[in-house]
C-alpha cells in the first residue's frame, strides 16, 4: 500500500479533534517513538493528519501509476532509435541487431552528447537506458558474415594506438564517425525509396532480394527434446535455399506496408544471376497491375547481382515499355542487412519447433503476418544464355554500387546505363567531362545491347544438376532411421515413405511454360523496333551518310530539293 494512504487510514481510525492514539504491537507510546519506527518525518505526520482531521479519506493525484521521464531521457532515447534503425544491421540467424564492428558504447554516447549537447543524459544513465530499453542491440567484434574493410581497419588501427597516444586516437574516432555517417545516408537513400514505393505506387516500385544462411532450413529440423534422440541424431538433412523477396507496398492482407514472398530449392539450380532474375520476373507478374513507371531494386553486392546479365534484364524492361526508368541500388559491403534480414530472422525464430518435411518448412515461412506466399522453385530460366550474344561486355562494374539504366530515344528505346560509387554523387558517365568515360561512344550512356535479335526467341531453361548420389544416401540413411524411429505423426511418416517420388517432383523441371515476361508486355501497346544503335553511333551514321550524298547532275527545268525527292520517291513506287 501506497505510504501516504496507509497514514491517512491510521488517522482516520485513531485519530481525533484533540490528540492521536499512538500504537505499536497493542501498546501506545509516545509520538516521536511512533514516528522513529515507522519512519514518517514531522512534516508528513502534520500534513496527512490535517488532511485526515479535514475528511480526506484517500490520496488521489494526477500522477499516479504514471512515470514521466525528463526531456533529457526522451530525447536521448529519440536519438538512440535513430541512429539504430539507421546504422544497425538487421541479424539473419537471430532476432538481434548489431552495430558496426569496431563501435563502442562509450563512443555512441559521446556522439549523442554532440548532437543533443545540453539535452543528452549522463553516461551512466545512457548506459542504463541502453541495458533495460535495448537489450537486443549489440556490438560485435566483427560481423560474423561480409566484413566491411574499412571498419576493420580502422578498428585494428585504433587497437594499435598506444596507450597515451589521444591524438592517434582521436583522429581515428573522427574517421569513425564520418564512416558511419557515410553508411547512415546510404541507408537512409533506401528508406526514402522504400517510403516511396508506399506514398506513390503509381511512380515508385522497390523491391529487395536477398539469400538466407543455408543451414538455418536444411530438413528435418529437430527442436523439441522429445523428438532429439541418440538414435536420429546426425542424420543427413535434405539440404534447402530460399531466396527472399521483399515489396514494399501496403498488403490487403495483414495490413502492414511490405509483402514478402519466399522461393525454396533444394540446391538444383545454381545461386547466380539466372536464379535472381526467374525470381525478381515472377515478382513482378504478381503486380503487374500496379507496376508504376519506376523500378528500384534493391540487392547486396555480390558478383551474381552486379554483371551484365542483370543489367541487360533491367535494359529489356526498359526496351519493352514496362518501366521508364530502373534503379539497381547496393548498400556498402559490410552493411548490407536490411529488413529482409528481419524477415529471414522471424523465420528462422517459427522454426523453433519440429520441421519435419518440405510442407511444415514452407507453412512455416507462411505463417509470417506480411507474407503473401512461400514456393518451391520448380525452373530456372536461361537469360545468361538468352542475352549472351546480344550484350555488350563492361568492365569495372565491381567498384560501383548504384545503376541507372534508362532510354535516350523514345520511338526505338535504346537501352543505356548510368553509375555512381555513392548515393549523392553524379552520374557517369558524364558528356560534359571527358574524365568520366574511357571511350568516347559511351559518353552520353553506356550501351547494353549491340542487337536484340535474342528477342526473336525464348529462353530455355535451365538442366537442374544431378542430385541422384545425395539422394540415395537420404534414402538408404535418413529415411529408415526416421521410420524406424516412431517419433513421427501419420502425415510425417506417409512423407518420408514416398520420399523418393515426393522429392522428385521438385527436381523435375516443369515443360511447355509459358515465358512470364509475355504476361507483363501484354498491356505495352507498342514494341519498339528491334534494331538498335549507340546514340553516337546514330548521329556518325547521318554524318556519314550525308557525307557519302552523291548530288546528280541533270537536264531540263530546275526542280527545288523537296520536289525532287518526291520525284524520285514516286520514280521507286
Amino acid at each position: 500500500m501506497d505510504h501516504a494512504q496507509w497514514l491517512l487510514d491510521y488517522f482516520f481510525e485513531h485519530a481525533t479533534e484533540e490528540n492521536v492514539c499512538h500504537l505499536i504491537c497493542g501498546k501506545e507510546v509516545c509520538e516521536k517513538c511512533w514516528r522513529e519506527i515507522h519512519k514518517v518525518s514531522p512534516y508528513k505526520y502534520n500534513k496527512y493528519l490535517g488532511e485526515s482531521r479535514q475528511g480526506v479519506r484517500g490520496k488521489i493525484h494526477g500522477n499516479t501509476g504514471s512515470i514521466k521521464p525528463s526531456i533529457e531521457h526522451t530525447e536521448s532515447i529519440g536519438w538512440f532509435q535513430n541512429f539504430v534503425s539507421d546504422i544497425g544491421e538487421h541479424m539473419p540467424h537471430q532476432e538481434k541487431v548489431t552495430l558496426p564492428a569496431g563501435m563502442k558504447k562509450t563512443d555512441k554516447w559521446k556522439l549523442m552528447t554532440s548532437d543533443l549537447d545540453s539535452q543528452s543524459l549522463a553516461k551512466s544513465s545512457f548506459m542504463k537506458i541502453w541495458k533495460n530499453s535495448f537489450s537486443n542491440i549489440t556490438i560485435v567484434k566483427e560481423n560474423p558474415f561480409s566484413k566491411c574493410h574499412i571498419c576493420t581497419t580502422l578498428h585494428f588501427e585504433y587497437e594499435q594506438c598506444g596507450r597515451y597516444d589521444k591524438e592517434g586516437k582521436k583522429l581515428i574516432i573522427d574517421k569513425k564517425r564520418e564512416h558511419w555517417e557515410y553508411v547512415r545516408k546510404q541507408k537512409e537513400a533506401y528508406y526514402m525509396r522504400r517510403e516511396a514505393s508506399c506514398l506513390c505506387p503509381k511512380r515508385f516500385l522497390t523491391i529487395i532480394i536477398d539469400g538466407m544462411d543455408q543451414k538455418k532450413t536444411n530438413i528435418p529440423i529437430l527442436y523439441t527434446k522429445a523428438r532429439n534422440s541418440k538414435q536420429i541424431s546426425n542424420l543427413q538433412q535434405v539440404r534447402t535455399h530460399l531466396l527472399g523477396v521483399l515489396v514494399h507496398r501496403d498488403s490487403e492482407t495483414s495490413g502492414m506496408r511490405k509483402v514478402g514472398f519466399g522461393h525454396f530449392d533444394l540446391m538444383q539450380y545454381p545461386h547466380d544471376a539466372n536464379l535472381n532474375l526467374t525470381v525478381l520476373l515472377e515478382t513482378l507478374c504478381e503486380f503487374k497491375d500496379a507496376l508504376g513507371t519506376e523500378l528500384h531494386l534493391q540487392t547486396d553486392s555480390a558478383s551474381d547481382n552486379k554483371n551484365k546479365t542483370v543489367l541487360g534484364f533491367l535494359g529489356l524492361l526498359e526496351h519493352l515499355g514496362i518501366f521508364e526508368e530502373c534503379y539497381l541500388h547496393m548498400l556498402p559491403v559490410g552493411h548490407t542487412h536490411e529488413d529482409i534480414d528481419s524477415m529471414f530472422s522471424n523465420f528462422s525464430s517459427s522454426l523453433k519447433g519440429d520441421i519435419m518435411t518440405l510442407d511444415d518448412l514452407l507453412q512455416a515461412f507462411q505463417k509470417l503476418s506480411y507474407v503473401e506466399r512461400g514456393k518451391m522453385v520448380k525452373l530456372v530460366w536461361d537469360f545468361k544464355g538468352w542475352m549472351e550474344n546480344s550484350l555488350i561486355n563492361s568492365h569495372g562494374l565491381g567498384d560501383q554500387f548504384e545503376f541507372r539504366i534508362h532510354t535516350v530515344d523514345k520511338e526505338r528505346r535504346i537501352p543505356i546505363f548510368h553509375y555512381r560509387k555513392d548515393e549523392g554523387e553524379r552520374w557517369m558517365p558524364d558528356a560534359a567531362d571527358d574524365t568520366t568515360y574511357e571511350v568516347h561512344q559511351d559518353r552520353c550512356g553506356i550501351l547494353i545491347f549491340k542487337d536484340m535479335d535474342f528477342l526473336q526467341r525464348a529462353p530455355e531453361c535451365v538442366a537442374p544438376t544431378d542430385k541422384s548420389m545425395y539422394l540415395d544416401r537420404i534414402l538408404k540413411e535418413t529415411c529408415p532411421k526416421l521410420l524406424k524411429s516412431g517419433l513421427l505423426t501419420s502425415t510425417e511418416q506417409q512423407w518420408w515413405e514416398n520420399f523418393s517420388s515426393e522429392v522428385m517432383t521438385y527436381l523435375k523441371t516443369s515443360r511447355n511454360v509459358d515465358f512470364p515476361l509475355i504476361h507483363l508486355i501484354e498491356s505495352v501497346k507498342e514494341i519498339p523496333e528491334t534494331l538498335m544503335s549507340h546514340p553516337v553511333e546514330t548521329r556518325l551514321q547521318e554524318l556519314e551518310d550525308k557525307a557519302m550524298k552523291r548530288a546528280l547532275v541533270y537536264t531540263g527545268n530546275y526542280l527545288p530539293p523537296k520536289k525532287r525527292k518526291a520525284a524520285e520517291k514516286s520514280k521507286k513506287q
